[in-house]
């Protein structure tokens, strides 16, 4: 019952999901299929920093025909107050456009970043520096610059917008190139020690630079400590790997003693079930008799036992033995759910004759697994035998090489 409620609810759900669908799929059709019109009382022009365009419209005439048409529009001509507002804006954000890496353009050490176009204003832009012995006009200071303090640069930038143009001065403080760094001093005295020490076959590092206690290292302590702190996942995953392979073999050594007891388990149906007895009381028999004997139970009779369990909690019998062939995953025990299935809804004629039949093809299976398990304890026995005929090889070619060298 519970099983067909669950069935009910999720075939209403998806009755429910499939109406919703085909609901949202009728509403999108007819929104695409819909031309809706919206009235235009003028087109607007695109800003300077769009450039010309093209806009798409349609004509409605007075007997309802419509046409297409494609209007050409230019960006808006400003004004020169207009354009000069726009210099206005776009020179009081240059300081920070253009100062780079560096903090300001109060303290300039590291080269600018002068733009030729500023897209998003439409503006053109070229740049000209009256001490390009400091600073050229793209923004790069010059390397080996004589200057003792810091100098003022004046930046001369001439921006155009449309038919206008303006020039602005931007001031920019640039200071001496600094000192080498802590790194490159100390490059410089390893490169003077490696000059000084090319005769002798090792480079000794210096333990002290500029007062300061040093040591060098490798990256190999490191990847001893990666290789360290890989060892716990490792571990884990071999565990792993093993654990799944115990289970393997487990799930394996199961089917295995399913198929080995499955002759004896069908030849007792068939026996109980001759004798007079209903097919579920020929399970709940052989159940009763594997409780009896104690100790552990093999693994078919376990399923025998558990099945008996799910008929006497209201399960339908044809359902247990299904879920009996699938339990044991085996082809005989499959065939065998499926069999008395199929025989308790069509009735119980010929199942004698089927279950004697089952009970010969399992025995002469039983004998064909009999034989190919002989046949893999011969093969097993040849190691031991090569291995006894060395010996009893050494036995007589040892003592007769010594009696030759006698």
């Amino acid at each position: 019952m519970e099983k067909e409620r669950k069935n009910k609810a999720v075939t209403r759900r998806n009755v429910i999901m499939v109406i919703c669908m085909a609901v949202s799929l009728i509403l999108l059709v007819e929104t695409l299929g819909e031309a809706d019109f919206v009235p235009l009382s003028g087109l607007p022009r695109p800003g300077p920093a769009q450039g010309n365009s093209v806009q798409h419209v349609i004509v409605v005439r007075e007997n309802g025909e419509q046409t297409s048409l494609n209007v050409d529009l230019t960006t808006k001509q400003l004004t020169e107050e207009e354009a000069q507002e726009v210099f206005a804006q776009v020179t009081s954000i240059l300081p920070e456009l253009i100062k780079g890496e560096n903090e300001s353009l109060e303290q300039v050490t590291s080269d600018l970043v002068l733009p030729t176009v500023l897209e998003d204003w439409g503006i053109r832009m070229s740049w000209r520096s009256r001490m390009p012995d400091y600073i050229d006009s793209r923004g790069r200071l010059a390397d080996g610059r004589d200057m003792e303090t810091a100098e003022a640069v004046v930046l001369e930038v001439m921006m155009t917008l449309q038919e206008y143009d303006c020039v602005r001065d931007i001031t920019v403080c640039v200071f001496p190139e600094g000192e080498p760094s802590w790194e490159e001093r100390l490059a410089e005295r390893l490169e003077q020690m490696e000059e000084a020490s090319r005769n002798e076959e090792t480079l000794i590092l210096p333990g002290t630079f500029e007062g300061e206690q040093i040591r060098f290292v490798t990256s190999a302590d490191s990847s001893k400590k990666a290789a360290v702190a890989l060892l716990p996942a490792i571990v884990g995953l071999l565990l792993l790997n093993q654990g799944s392979r115990k289970e393997d073999r487990h799930r394996k050594r199961r089917r295995e003693e399913i198929t080995a007891d499955y002759p004896e388990l069908i030849i007792k149906m068939t026996v109980l079930y001759q004798a007079g007895l209903s097919m579920r009381g020929v399970w709940e028999r052989i159940g009763a008799d594997a409780r009896k004997k104690g100790g552990k139970m093999r693994p078919i009779y376990e399923e025998v036992c558990f099945a008996c369990n799910c008929m006497a909690e209201g399960i339908s019998e044809p359902e247990v033995y299904r879920q009996f062939g699938r339990r044991c995953s085996t082809s005989s025990c499959l065939k065998l759910g499926n069999l008395l299935a199929g025989n308790v809804r069509r009735g119980t004629r010929q199942l004698s004759e089927l279950m004697a039949q089952e009970s010969a093809r399992a025995w002469e299976l039983r004998k064909q697994r009999a034989r190919r398990s002989g046949e893999k304890a011969g093969t097993k026995m040849l190691i031991p035998m090569f291995m006894m005929f060395g010996v009893v090889l050494a036995m007589v070619v040892i003592p007769a090489f010594y009696s030759f060298m006698i």
